[in-house]
């Protein structure tokens, strides 16, 4: 009896956590999620495959066999983890200086090509960041990494301003003012 409820308790835990992962990973791709510590920043795919690595060690662990539908869950979020790294790995995350009441600013950039692109993310003071705008750059141009911009808090409201340089202008940005 005892033995049926830990593997009661395992295949539970090891379902939990492949659907957290799972959302995690739907949430991160549809929403644009980035976790902040300090001035780490947590991308997405690296909550939902850590959620996964902690499932996949717990059913090896205790010997659980997972169902077909959580099965089908977990290679499907495996699958969205590994899309999602491969995009991120020429990505830059910087943290931009903490509002007085504890909001921070991140700016993940990339390139591709002939194109740059940036995401702006507006976290809590618990560290979890939605996206707040984006903007497009020519020629693969990052500015916030290179240092062209002007950012700053005033009164709770955050203002970033960016730069382009001769040949690499901002084409397209939706990054307004940011309230903390």
């Amino acid at each position: 009896m005892v033995g049926e409820q830990k593997k009661s308790r395992s295949h539970a835990a090891v379902a939990g956590l492949v659907l957290a992962a799972g959302m995690c990973s739907l949430v991160g791709w549809t929403a644009g999620v980035v976790v902040v510590a300090g001035t780490w920043v947590v991308p997405d795919w690296a909550v939902s495959g850590g959620l996964l690595v902690v499932a996949f060690a717990v059913a090896l662990i205790r010997w659980v066999r997972m169902a077909w539908p959580f099965g089908l869950v977990a290679v499907g979020t495996s699958l969205a983890v590994a899309l999602s790294w491969v995009g991120d790995r020429s990505a830059t995350y910087t943290v931009l200086p903490a509002a007085p009441g504890g909001c921070h600013v991140v700016v993940r950039e990339t390139s591709f090509l002939f194109a740059g692109d940036g995401e702006v993310f507006l976290t809590t003071p618990l560290g979890i960041g939605l996206g707040r705008g984006t903007y497009v750059t020519d020629d693969g141009y990052r500015p916030v990494t290179v240092g062209n911009y002007v950012f700053g808090w005033e009164n709770g409201i955050g203002s970033l301003r960016l730069t382009g340089k001769p040949g690499d202008p901002i084409l397209r940005s939706s990054v307004r003012t940011l309230e903390c």
